[in-house]
């Protein structure tokens, strides 16, 4: 077979299977995306969390999954103790959600998770999740912004500033397109960060689907086709 058909082929045979691997896009571990450890009748308080504001008698033992950066934050059964700050039912997913809680302190408070898979070249990555403020704490009243982070070691990939209705939760999706990236092959990171007050999160997930080859490889595919098909009537007429 000519070399031009062969290389044609080849390309096809990629792209086809690019296009057919995003269409399946592959879930990545998150331990304790919906912060639903550890079990808490109430309110469980991470590692580290400190301020003027922690009560006397706060249960604070380690987030699974989750390391603290700031003041402070932890568990919250909103279905169990909303207190009067969220209806009843009201996590996303689950019983419990995770707080930062700025307000108890100074400063920002942040969680992040360093994850078992790596950053891999040519693929889609779309972190979602749920994100809320208590009923007596919104953005517009304490200046409070959040950011979505999603990293590979130390390197910002993408974020967001998602806003986070009051009493309530509402979704976000935030998307990285990886290319051929010089981060390829450290550790995915998530973080999630709230300057003052609090603000809550559930129900994060991660999937990654390979990006198909573009279209300039299909026609790359046609023009190596046709110059084969070219060859081989001229070896015919001779």
């Amino acid at each position: 077979m000519d070399i031009y058909r062969r290389l044609a082929i080849v390309l096809v045979a990629l792209a086809f299977l690019g296009w057919h691997s995003q269409a399946q896009a592959s879930p990545i571990s998150i331990e304790n995306p919906g912060f639903e450890a550890p079990v808490t009748s109430f309110l469980t308080w991470a590692t580290g969390s400190t301020g003027t504001g922690l009560p006397g008698d706060a249960v604070i033992m380690d987030i699974p999954g989750w390391t603290l950066t700031g003041v402070s934050g932890g568990v919250w059964n909103i279905n169990a103790n909303p207190s009067g700050y969220f209806p009843a039912d009201a996590a996303p997913e689950g019983n419990q959600i995770g707080f930062l809680a700025g307000t108890y302190g100074t400063g920002p408070s942040s969680f992040s998770q360093v994850l078992s898979a790596t950053l891999a070249n040519n693929t889609l990555y779309t972190l979602t999740g749920e994100v809320g403020h208590p009923s007596d704490q919104v953005n517009g009243s304490f200046d409070a912004v959040i950011t979505v982070e999603l990293l590979a070691g130390t390197n910002v990939l993408a974020s967001m500033n998602p806003i986070g209705p009051q009493g309530s939760f509402a979704p976000f999706t935030l998307t990285f397109n990886s290319g051929v990236s010089a981060y390829a092959g450290l550790p995915l990171q998530i973080v999630l960060s709230s300057n003052q007050p609090q603000s809550d999160f559930d129900n994060l997930a991660l999937d990654g689907s390979a990006v198909p080859l573009p279209p300039t490889v299909l026609l790359l595919a046609s023009g190596l086709l046709g110059l084969g098909l070219m060859r081989q009537k001229r070896s015919l007429k001779r």
